[in-house]
């Protein structure tokens, strides 16, 4: 699809279904962006087209966020979670204790798990 004649919403829509259905190259990096700097003549348009596993939706929002002209302070997402004190305490009394058994887990219970190596039979 042309890409310098979106000027209406049904236009646009269009053409974002249309990326939308399209998959990058495993190759090639797995985000896009696009500008129609003349939408209209008050208006410009980014759009922004990630794969899910580039950035979470808090991050996405914080960056389109600083995006905007007059981003208002108010509206930003809480990005910290408020835990009690005896929670804290329980986390870091039992964080050890839970490496410990994880990697119990991984070095004597589980089986070998090769898939993260480079190996020749990776690749036969």
């Amino acid at each position: 699809m042309n890409c310098k004649n979106i000027h209406d919403e049904k236009t646009l829509a269009d053409f974002m279904a249309k990326q939308q259905c399209l998959r990058e190259p495993c190759n090639f990096v797995q985000w896009r962006m696009y500008l129609f700097a003349d939408y209209s003549a008050t208006e410009s348009v980014f759009v922004f087209k990630c794969h899910h596993s580039l950035a979470d939706i808090t991050a996405q929002i914080l960056m389109l966020f600083n995006l905007q002209d007059e981003p208002k302070m108010s509206e930003m997402p809480h990005l910290t979670s408020n835990i009690s004190t005896m929670m804290y305490v329980l986390n870091f009394l039992l964080l050890p204790l839970n490496i410990f058994w994880c990697s119990f887990l991984t070095v004597v219970c589980l089986p070998k798990e090769l898939n993260g190596f480079k190996t020749p039979e990776i690749y036969n």
